[in-house]
């Protein structure tokens, strides 16, 4: 999970167990440019749930999604958002991007925004696009006839507003190949 911004500077997100018995796991982020790690937000509880799946930076370094591997509505399950303290680096709770751990990726969008798209579960098959600012939602290819299994890529910094999707069915698996 270590991304970095567009612009080079707030440019890792980090997760640190200091000592692999005591349990404590951590998050922050660091800047390059200064040489200055942000302080550390304990995120240990999430062992008692399931486990980080991965964080990430967005491209403005305004904020960081962080994904758990499980799926739900608690404080480490699904996608959450925190806000990045400019000048501190001090990670803030944002918000519940999604309750699911589907496969998603931070992108930026036609106007600028910082967003989260990611891959529905279920039958649906849609992808959702979610704004970091404020958390809206809007479907990005109601009626896309796909099957079950998706990746989506949204980092086309040089062209807001557009997505990667492959995907493929179960049925298949890889022996017909991506479509």
């Amino acid at each position: 999970g270590t991304t970095i911004s567009s612009n080079g500077r707030i440019a890792i997100v980090g997760m640190s167990t200091p000592n692999q018995y005591s349990g404590v796991e951590t998050l922050f982020v660091y800047d390059i440019f200064n040489d200055k790690a942000g302080p550390a937000l304990d995120i240990s509880g999430n062992k008692a749930v399931a486990g980080t799946d991965w964080p990430s930076i967005s491209h403005s370094g305004n904020y960081v999604a962080v994904m758990w591997m499980a799926n739900g509505t608690g404080s480490y399950q699904g996608t959450n958002a925190y806000d990045v303290n400019p000048s501190t680096l001090a990670l803030t709770y944002r918000s519940k991007l999604f309750n699911s751990n589907q496969h998603g990726d931070l992108g930026v969008d036609a106007d600028g925004s910082d967003i989260f798209v990611i891959a529905t579960p279920g039958p649906q098959h849609e992808f959702v696009k979610i704004k970091l600012s404020d958390g809206s939602q809007t479907i990005v290819n109601a009626g896309l006839d796909w099957s079950s299994w998706s990746h989506t890529s949204a980092r086309c910094t040089s062209k807001p507003g557009w997505e990667i999707i492959s995907t493929y069915s179960i049925a298949s698996g890889l022996t017909d190949g991506w479509t």
